[in-house]
């Protein structure tokens, strides 16, 4: 919840002028998985090659954006290896 006019407002009424605990929003990174994937920018799609755009990435990021979260960091797409995945956590 952010803190605006009737919330400073409702704290002074309750006598909380000194000090209030806040926290900062959380920085949320979106991070894609699947062999299958391409980036949402590719412009050439060859039928039957069983590749998709990567569109989670987009819509998470609308999600969070319309629930108050500004900080969301994409991180790519990686490969469904055991390899891939723990190189991208290390």
């Amino acid at each position: 919840m952010k803190i605006g006019p009737a919330e400073i407002g409702i704290l002074a009424s309750i006598g909380k002028t000194d000090e209030i605990r806040v926290y900062r929003k959380p920085s949320i990174g979106i991070l894609s998985t699947g062999n299958e994937l391409v980036n949402s920018r590719e412009k050439d799609l060859q039928a039957g090659n069983g590749k998709i755009r990567d569109s989670n990435t987009h819509m998470i990021s609308s999600i969070l954006h319309s629930y108050g979260f500004s900080e969301t960091k994409s991180y790519g797409i990686i490969k469904d290896t055991i390899e891939d995945i723990e190189e991208k956590f290390t």
